[in-house]
């Protein structure tokens, strides 16, 4: 009876053991699937660390849509159907966004399953060593 017993607990280890793990990314990947409206954007520039311009967008419902299928994003605007698919990626809460050659660099931040924000941050140091800093964060929530 105890070999019976002992060797059911072994079986029900081996099983957890071969059960397969999501990844973060690919749980933040499929997190992504879906249509998410635009909701806000957020842009600060700074030169020297002092902040000097500071614009905040509230867009309409609708009026600027990102769609995530596969490892494909569609974009559209006004309600109109989009016109071109980007690639993406998603590594360790980076998002890699590619039109054609070039690839645009977000951070992905998570809020809760409905929203989330993805974040841009460009650093330039110009020939006379006046640093400029760019920026910006885009809010969404999911649409239904």
């Amino acid at each position: 009876m105890k070999i019976k017993v002992l060797l059911s607990a072994l079986w029900i280890l081996v099983l957890i053991a071969g059960c397969k793990k999501d990844s973060p990314e690919e749980k933040a990947g499929d997190r992504l699937q879906g249509r998410w409206d635009l909701v806000k954007r957020i842009e600060v520039d700074y030169t020297n660390d002092k902040e000097t311009d500071r614009d905040t967008t509230t867009y309409d419902p609708g009026e600027q849509v990102f769609e995530f299928k596969g490892d494909s994003l569609f974009v559209s605007s006004d309600g109109k159907p989009a016109d071109e698919r980007y690639l993406f990626s998603l590594s360790n809460n980076e998002l890699v966004i590619r039109e054609g050659s070039s690839g645009y660099f977000f951070g992905l931040r998570w809020h809760n399953n409905d929203q989330m924000s993805l974040t841009d941050d460009e650093t330039r140091v110009n020939n006379s060593g006046v640093k400029r800093r760019y920026v910006s964060e885009m809010i969404f929530n999911r649409m239904q």
